[in-house]
């Protein structure tokens, strides 16, 4: 069973008789990665159609069809017919990539991020989270949510997918008591962490005590950098697949239990403990070059091949070997799970 299951199973039944659950918040969190344009206020009827007919995709992502599929999935459900979309803000330039969604289910409110599309500055903002915070992406994500949690809302959750989840964490964090005491949970569907500074932080104690993680068993994204509470899933998918949210396997409203797989646990490794002995000045300054080299080779990073990553590593080696080549090691198995 997977979220198309669940929809289907659940579509006649209503929040007063099944609660809002995380598979829920699993989809509201693919809605977020919409490509449509941004907007004030949608019936859901009217957000549903739109998707539908929308043909217009900026970057391609593997998410976007699967935004598409949901949407019809949805189309004319008892259990979703009632939701209202707000404030969904959806825009990438050469600074940013960011989006995100508010969803009205009466009076609770989930407040959703956009994970990663496949333009080079979203996959950058990802890595930059090794050596800055906050990242301008995680300030716009405090501003939105700060401006989305109002004295209507009697209760509040944040969650995202990938970079989205990080922007859920971060997000969080930075609210004063008022707001912060009106989330109920926050929700990271494999989404990176922090560096140590941050995760030893005060705020992130706090966020600790409302805090999902969950994450597929052979996670790439969501192990990146420091994290606790993982709850770990069950995926169909291999590789990069497993980080599909439409892969993760569901028994009923629940997602299925799994361990974690030694690659997981080693991309995990590199962006902790073994960042210890990593001059950051260096480890910025490399990735910001193989970034640039990339959006000189594609616009967008699904296009990407083996032989692009050795063209780029001979261009952009010029620093030090040892940080250099841990550096590009760790871009290339965590965004096209290759290694050369």
């Amino acid at each position: 069973m997977n979220v198309y299951d669940y929809i289907d199973y659940y579509k006649n039944v209503k929040f007063e008789d099944v609660a809002l659950n995380k598979v829920d918040m699993l989809i509201f969190a693919i809605l977020a990665y919409s490509p449509i344009e941004s907007f004030k206020s949608k019936s859901f009827d009217s957000f549903i159609e739109d998707n539908i007919a929308n043909k217009k995709v900026l970057y391609y992502n593997p998410i976007i069809p699967i935004v598409k599929d949901v949407c019809k999935k949805l189309a004319g459900t008892t259990r979703y017919k009632d939701i209202k979309f707000v404030n969904y803000s959806n825009f990438n330039n050469e600074k940013t990539q960011f989006g995100a969604i508010s969803v009205k289910v009466g009076k609770t409110k989930v407040i959703c991020f956009e994970g990663t599309d496949g333009s080079s500055i979203g996959w950058l903002e990802n890595f930059r989270c090794m050596y800055e915070y906050p990242t301008f992406t995680q300030k716009l994500a405090t501003d939105y949510l700060k401006s989305n949690i109002t004295e209507d809302d009697e209760e509040v959750y944040v969650t995202g997918h990938s970079k989205g989840g990080n922007m859920a964490m971060a997000s969080a964090m930075e609210m004063d008591d008022k707001e912060f005491n009106k989330i109920k949970r926050v929700i990271n569907f494999d989404g990176p962490g922090f560096r140590r500074s941050e995760y030893s932080s005060y705020k992130y104690k706090r966020l600790s005590e409302k805090l999902d993680n969950i994450i597929p068993s052979g996670s790439i994204v969501g192990t990146l950098l420091y994290n606790n509470k993982y709850s770990v899933i069950k995926s169909s998918g291999t590789g990069v697949g497993e980080h599909y949210p439409t892969s993760w396997i569901i028994f009923g409203q629940f997602f299925v239990k799994d361990k974690i797989t030694a690659f997981s646990k080693s991309i995990h490794t590199k962006t902790t403990t073994g960042l210890k002995n990593i001059n950051m000045d260096n480890a910025k300054y490399a990735i910001e070059l193989i970034f640039e080299e990339i959006r000189k080779k594609k616009n967008n990073l699904y296009d990407i091949t083996a032989s692009d990553l050795v063209d780029i590593y001979k261009n952009v080696k010029n620093m030090d070997s040892n940080t250099f080549d841990y550096i590009f090691s760790l871009v290339s198995s965590t965004l096209f799970n290759k290694k050369l």
